[in-house]
């Protein structure tokens, strides 16, 4: 769904270097957004695996921090592309819809590494309990699941936009 799956469209004129550009920006920006959302599920499965009595909450601070780390690395790769491809006039597409949504991500990853943070670095019930009793962990990653699926929302539509090139090339 990133570079590979969405080419610049049929009527583009890019040159070969101009394409290899295009698909080399637009990759790594997917290579870090979907590494980062995978970060993120990492992030809550290890609270969860700390739930069950294995001490897991240290990798899920990791995790929170690599998905912050590859969602910045997004936004900026993405920075990249967008300015590219709008510089080609592929201006079809409204790119900083998705800097938004990467921005609102961003914030809403902080505040769940800030609460991540916050838990007691316990196991078991005694975690499941504190996460009961304070349920800001719950409702922030709740939120930035959300956001999370509208960045993906984003990327399926423009990989969709691109269907009818797809089809063209087959």
């Amino acid at each position: 769904m990133g570079g590979v799956n969405c080419p610049p469209g049929q009527d583009s004129g890019f040159k070969q270097k101009e394409l290899e550009i295009y698909t080399d920006l637009l990759a790594k920006y997917c290579e870090n957004m979907f590494g980062g959302i995978a970060a993120f599920y990492l992030a809550n499965a290890s609270i969860e695996k700390s739930i069950q009595k294995t001490s897991f909450m240290q990798v899920s601070v990791i995790e929170m921090k690599k998905a912050i780390t590859l969602l910045k690395e997004a936004q900026s790769s993405f920075g990249s592309f967008a300015s590219y491809a709008s510089s080609k006039n592929l201006d079809h597409v409204d790119y900083s819809v998705q800097l938004e949504n990467i921005e609102e991500t961003l914030t809403l990853l902080n505040e769940c590494a800030q609460e991540i943070n916050n838990i007691p670095f316990s196991q078991g019930q005694e975690l499941q309990n504190s996460l009961w009793r304070n349920s800001k962990i719950t409702i922030k990653m709740i939120d930035a699941a959300q956001s999370i699926h509208t960045l993906f929302e984003w990327q399926s539509q423009f990989a969709l936009s691109q269907k009818s090139v797809l089809q063209h090339s087959n």
